[in-house]
Order: structure tokens, then C-alpha cells, then sequence
């Protein structure tokens, strides 16, 4: 008997037993884990990041321009408002490089002495300032001298006045081009069906008239947006002078304004809606954008957009 058990027992083995792989897998597990958190740490700030770099962006890819027109010179601004009096050192000391001074307020009003008012006796004027001088004080710290004129001959109802009136004011802008001014913007001249032939002749004379000073014009927004209905207007105002611009002085800094819906999410302002509408036409024409001095930091709300070119003016 005991020979048989002794026989029956020499089957097992004396060597290692099979260990468990159970360590094994935890270990792998863990490490898996640690790895899925490290990448979506990761992931996490590489999209943060994305994120942050998208609301750096401007909403809008406007391009600044630069272009010949004959021997003018024809170029994107941010121009900030001069006021009279100023000190052009001062202002470029801050950065700023394009000076938008008025030349004649829309009461008619000149800042500065001229000639051809003087003699004819149709606006008033303020003889001590010479514009000759703020040009030069402009140029002298480095900056561009870019000037905004009120039209108001177009509100002449009596034809024979109105040509007076339109022959008074080209005076004026020929004379004040002779200062060495850069440009000169046209604002205030109401583009109808009726007139347009007759404001294109102006703004051709005018243009002409200014020789080596770039000549624009400032368009409402309804003269803009007629484009949508195929009526032109704003194409040939700009094919009549050097540029062409928005007015959008009816704006207020509470048009800047976002809003949220019922669940949080951003409602875009009433000046990004109005951008985002006339974004093609702005493009196509390269439109300066024009603001109201009083409601002046309206331009951020623009640089934030991605505006390029605007200029601040007053009344």
C-alpha cells in the first residue's frame, strides 16, 4: 500500500506554481488611466487655447487698402478727431497718426480763414487759425491731416441758388486743398433718385479741382443698402471722387451693446448686425466707416470687429 501512494503522489511537480495575472492587469489599467487623463488634460488646453485665440480674432477679415488714384493717394485710416486747438504732438505722442479735423461744420462754419469766404460773405469763419498752419503742425509730428467738409448746397430748393451755392463750396474745397491737406471727406449731401446725375457732376468737379488731394464721400446707410434693390447710387458716387464712406453718425454706443437670450446664449449688437449686412458692399467699395464725435468709442466696438478704416468727425 504504501508503495502505491508513494507512486501516486510522485506525479505532482516540485517546481514554481503559476502566479495570478491579476496585478498585472490593475497595473495596465491604472496606467491607461492615468494616460486618458493626461490626454485630456491636454486636449483640454489645447482647445482652450483655440478658443481663447478665436475670441482674440476679429469677427470680421476687412483688409486695409492702399491704392493710386492718378498722383493721389488713397488709403485705410483710424482717423480720431482733432479737435481745434490741439496739439498735433500730443495726439501722435499717443499713437495716433491719422488727425480728422473739420473744415466746415454743418451750420456752414469754417475754423479756419479763407479767402473765398471772406469775399463772398456766405459763412462765417474764424480769421486767427490758419489752415496752412494746422496742416503743417499736423505733418511737422508725423501725422496724416484728414479733413471733413459739410456740403449743404444740395438742400437748396431753387435751382439757380443752388448753382451759386455748389460754385461757392467747390470754391472752398479747391482752396483748402491748396493747403497741402492729405484728403478731404464730403459729408451731408443727400443722394436721391432726382439728384444723383447732379451730385455725381460735383464730386467729379471737386475731385478734379483738388489736384493732388484725395476727395471722398460719405453716403447714408439707406443710399448703401439701395445697391440690394440694383439701384447703384454708391457705385457711382465712388466712381465720381477717390473713395467712398459710411455715414453711420446716427449710431450710439448703446447700438454696441450685446445681449443674451433666454438660455445664455450672445445676441450680436445692432452695429455688429448692421456690419455683418453691409460686410459684402464694404468690401466691394472699401467703404470708410463714418462715426459721430460724440459718440466717439463706438471704435472700439470696430476695432474689435475687425474695422480697418473709419474716420470720427463732428458737426
Amino acid at each position: 500500500m504504501a508503495k502505491r501512494r508513494m507512486k501516486r503522489y510522485s506525479r505532482r511537480t516540485s517546481g514554481p506554481q503559476k502566479r495570478s495575472r491579476a496585478p498585472l492587469i490593475i497595473l495596465c489599467v491604472a496606467i491607461f488611466v492615468v494616460l486618458c487623463l493626461a490626454v485630456s488634460v491636454v486636449i483640454g488646453i489645447l482647445l482652450k487655447d483655440q478658443a481663447e485665440n478665436a475670441m482674440d480674432r476679429p469677427r470680421y477679415d476687412f483688409e486695409k487698402i492702399e491704392y493710386q488714384v492718378g498722383n493721389k493717394t488713397v488709403k485705410s485710416i483710424e482717423g480720431y478727431h482733432f479737435s481745434k486747438g490741439s496739439n498735433a504732438y500730443d495726439y501722435y505722442a499717443q499713437g495716433i497718426e491719422d488727425f480728422s479735423f473739420c473744415l466746415r461744420h454743418y451750420d456752414g462754419s469754417l475754423d479756419h480763414y479763407s479767402s473765398v469766404a471772406e469775399v463772398t460773405g456766405f459763412d462765417a469763419m474764424d480769421s486767427s487759425v490758419s489752415l496752412d498752419g494746422v496742416v503743417d503742425d499736423i505733418k511737422d509730428a508725423g501725422g496724416r491731416a484728414c479733413g471733413y467738409f459739410y456740403v449743404t448746397s444740395f438742400d437748396e430748393q431753387d435751382d439757380k441758388v443752388r448753382e451759386v451755392y455748389k460754385a461757392y463750396e467747390l470754391a472752398l474745397i479747391s482752396e483748402m486743398a491748396d493747403s497741402g491737406i492729405d484728403e478731404i471727406i464730403l459729408l451731408g449731401i443727400n443722394v436721391t433718385d432726382e439728384n444723383i446725375g447732379e451730385v455725381e457732376e460735383f464730386l467729379a468737379k471737386a475731385a478734379s479741382d483738388a489736384k493732388n488731394v484725395a476727395i471722398g464721400a460719405a453716403v447714408s446707410w439707406d443710399t448703401l443698402m439701395l445697391t440690394e434693390k440694383e439701384t447703384y447710387h454708391a457705385a457711382r458716387i465712388k466712381n465720381s471722387c477717390d473713395f467712398l464712406a459710411l455715414d453711420l453718425c446716427h449710431m450710439t454706443v448703446e447700438d454696441t451693446n450685446e445681449g443674451r437670450d433666454e438660455e445664455g446664449n450672445r445676441l450680436p449688437s445692432v452695429f455688429e448686425l448692421s456690419i455683418s449686412r453691409a460686410q459684402y458692399y464694404l468690401k466691394t467699395y472699401r467703404v470708410r466707416l463714418i462715426f459721430s464725435a460724440a459718440q466717439s468709442s463706438i471704435y472700439r466696438t470696430a476695432l474689435e470687429l475687425g474695422i480697418v478704416d473709419f474716420q470720427i468727425v463732428g458737426k
